[in-house]
């Protein structure tokens, strides 16, 4: 087979990558959008994050019960905030397809969906930790440093998402993992594998940013791949 014969082929079968990397962003930053913001409504009652946990606390016992678990065992209350959020998660979905084919949707998803998956867990912390002052034990690291941290994680996306970014694909996913370590610590304590169901937001995030990464990559293939095949 020619070049031309594989630049066919490839123009062929980008319209579904695209798709499936759209789809799989969307997903996944559904997810950790829901799971950060139902922990945020777990920190005190306010008039809309709370909302997203309505009769969440009577699933735990129930999910419990028909585990034959102790009433007041974590699994239950670990299950009913992760059906509770893939719930939210689907409904945000759902609105990110609705605005999908817009321009503004289609800015977004290439240049701040990685921001904000990135942001999502350390803009937690600091909004949690400033509205509970004295009375937050969250962790409390020199802001001098984690506000540097910050902003290397944004220019860094930035970075990538305007095709300035040179190091390889392993080094980016290890720069991304420190990232999320670093913020797992930071809201949940420098022991935070002890409690490992915590991690479940880290996680979420870095998955994002991944698939997010992964979608943009997609888009330059397929604007390379239509620039390079002739027309037909």
């Amino acid at each position: 087979m020619g070049n031309d014969g594989r630049r066919q082929l490839q123009a062929t079968n980008q319209p579904t990558k695209s798709r499936s990397s759209r789809f799989l962003l969307e997903i996944l930053f559904s997810l950790n959008i829901a799971l950060v913001a139902k922990l945020l409504g777990n920190q005190r009652p306010n008039w809309f994050f709370s909302r997203l946990e309505y009769g969440e606390a009577s699933l735990g016992p129930r999910v419990n019960a028909s585990l034959h678990l102790h009433p007041h065992s974590n699994i239950g209350a670990n299950a009913a905030f992760i059906m509770y959020g893939m719930a939210w998660a689907a409904c945000f979905f759902l609105l990110l397809e609705i605005f999908s084919g817009t321009p503004l949707a289609q800015r977004f998803r290439s240049s701040m969906a990685g921001v904000v998956s990135l942001l999502a867990l350390p803009v937690y912390w600091l909004y949690v930790s400033r509205l509970l002052g004295s009375d937050s034990t969250l962790p409390r690291p020199p802001w001098v440093l984690l506000f540097l941290e910050l902003v290397a994680a944004t220019v860094c996306a930035v970075m990538y998402s305007r095709t300035k970014w040179s190091l390889p694909s392993w080094g980016g996913l290890i720069l991304l993992g420190l990232h999320f370590a670093v913020w797992d610590a930071v809201c949940f304590g420098p022991y935070f594998w002890r409690a490992p169901f915590q991690s479940i937001f880290a996680v979420a995030g870095f998955c994002s940013v991944v698939a997010w990464g992964y979608y943009v990559s997609a888009q330059r293939q397929a604007y390379s791949v239509t620039t390079l095949t002739p027309s037909t």
